[in-house]
Formats: C-alpha cells, structure tokens, sequence
C-alpha cells in the first residue's frame, strides 16, 4: 500500500494538492479560460458545461488562444484523438462525471490498479505519430497540470516505430498526476529505440506523481535495448518521480546468443538514459519498479 498517497480531492476543478498544485483558473463557465469536455458534445459549441466540446483537441486548440493557464475540464468517458501537442500552459482535467462536473474522491490510484476513466486513444497509427500526448518545450512549465486521465499510445502502422503514450521533449516540466499510461501493442522497433515506451521523456524535466505505467508489447530483434518500457529518460532530463508503479508489461526480444535466435521477455519499469539527476521527493520513493 502506498502510504504517502494524497487522494484527489472531490471539487469540482480542484487539482490533487500533490506536487504543489495550484487552485484553478476562477472563471465562469462562460469563459474561455474554462473549456468542457464530454462525449456527445459538440466542437462547434461554445465548450461550456451545457453544451461542451466533443474533442480533447479542439479544446486545447481554443485554450491556446487565451491567455494566462486556461483549464480544460473532461468527463469521463473514451476519446479517440488526433495526436495531441501542448506548447503552452494548461491544466488538462479528466475523471469528471456528467452532468454533474463533479469528481470522485477516489479516481485513480496505481498502487490498486485503478486507472482513471477518462481515457485518450490516438486516431493515428505510430509511423505517422510520435505520441498519443505530447507535451513540448519551455512554454510548457509546471504551470501545466495533466491529471486524471488514462493515455493509451498509437498502435503499429507497419513499419518499425515507437508506440509512446506521452512524450514529454525539449525543456518541458509539466505535472503528470494521477495518471494511467500504456505504451503501444505489438510494436516493431526502430534499431536503436523501444518497441513501446508509456512515458518518454528526452531533454525534460517532468513531475511525475500517483501515476500507473505500462510500457507496452514492444518487439526489438537483433538488439539489446528494452522492447518496452515503462518511463524512459534520456538526454538531459531531471524528472521528479515519486509514488509511482512503472511496469514494463510484455515486451520481447528475439536476441542471437551461441548462434541461435533465443525470445526473451524484455520489458523494463525505469529506463535511464539520462545525463542529468534523478530526483525523488523526501520520504516518498517511487512505489514499484518491475
């Protein structure tokens, strides 16, 4: 059990209080700092609570029009998605239910295997898009809050490719909260690369808190890196992971040893690659690395 987790709390738009979270953007429902989300809305609505945009991307679309860190608030529910980039501060906020715009105490924890019921799918397959989610370059700070929401990466197109969930590149620090993240299924990978990887994160410094990983079912042959991985930090980054269960899942790789192609299972939680530190809060380690 998971004795330093901090429960999400039941308000309306009110972040988990982990990673020193800040209160929401004060806006009415009207305004366009605070954008709705629901299946069955309409993306050629105002995006309010009644009636709210259908589409994760179309909201954040219209967030980076507006100024200071807009919030996008998303019921609970399946989203099939365009690849998704953000560059700028948001609070993107799953695990609300309709109509209300209420959320439950308990929406996700990963020491139980409980994954948030907002969940993200990508409409495109992995030799045509880098991630399901990716979070881009300094405009991205911790500012950025990601919670409550399941994220499930491309799947194979085919060719040799990496099927990430979230990709996390450039400078970018946001806050990834109480999290679901599966890498992709099946995938060949390039040389050099993962078959599937649930978090990536390259030249980065993310938080990463309360969040359950999957890595996947890559497939690598003739190499040794990992088929899948769960979190991969690689070039500069300091992430800040803490209170979090990382699995590789069912990777594998078909290796030549004493001149014969042996499979092997080759998944890993924690992949790092990184020339920068490792950072753990005090007194709350990451939960389970297998």
């Amino acid at each position: 059990v998971d004795e330093g987790y901090v429960p999400p709390i039941p308000d309306a738009g009110t972040p988990s209080p982990d990673a020193g979270a800040v209160a929401p953007v004060d806006a009415g429902p009207s305004e366009p700092a605070l954008l709705f989300v629901a299946v069955g809305g309409d993306d050629k609505g105002p995006g309010t609570a009644e009636p709210p945009l259908a589409s994760i991307g179309e909201a954040l679309v219209r967030a980076a029009l507006t100024s200071g860190v807009p919030e996008v608030r998303v019921c609970t529910g399946t989203y099939l998605e365009a690849p998704i980039t953000i560059t700028k501060d948001v609070r993107l906020l799953g695990s609300y239910a309709c109509p209300s715009w209420n959320r439950e105490l308990n929406f996700s924890h990963p020491s139980y295997g409980l994954w948030p019921a907002t969940e993200i799918s990508c409409n495109q397959p992995s030799d045509q898009a880098a991630a399901t989610l990716t979070l881009l370059g300094t405009g991205v700070t911790s500012n950025t809050i990601v919670e409550g929401v399941s994220v499930f990466a491309p799947e194979n197109g085919g060719a040799r490719s990496t099927g990430r969930g979230i990709l996390v590149a450039d400078g970018a620090s946001p806050r990834l909260l109480h999290l679901g993240v599966a890498g992709g299924h099946q995938m060949l990978a390039a040389p050099g690369f993962p078959g599937s990887v649930s978090i990536d994160i390259v030249d980065s410094s993310p938080t990463v808190r309360h969040t359950a990983v999957c890595g996947g079912s890559g497939f690598v042959d003739g190499t040794w890196q990992p088929a899948s991985v769960g979190v991969w930090v690689h070039g500069n980054s300091s992430p800040d992971i803490a209170q979090d269960n990382l699995s590789g899942c069912a990777g594998q790789a078909l290796w030549i040893r004493t001149g014969a192609w042996e499979l092997n299972v080759a998944s890993v939680g924690l992949w790092w690659q990184s020339t920068g530190i490792a950072t753990e809060s005090a007194g709350n380690p990451i939960s389970q690395i297998f």
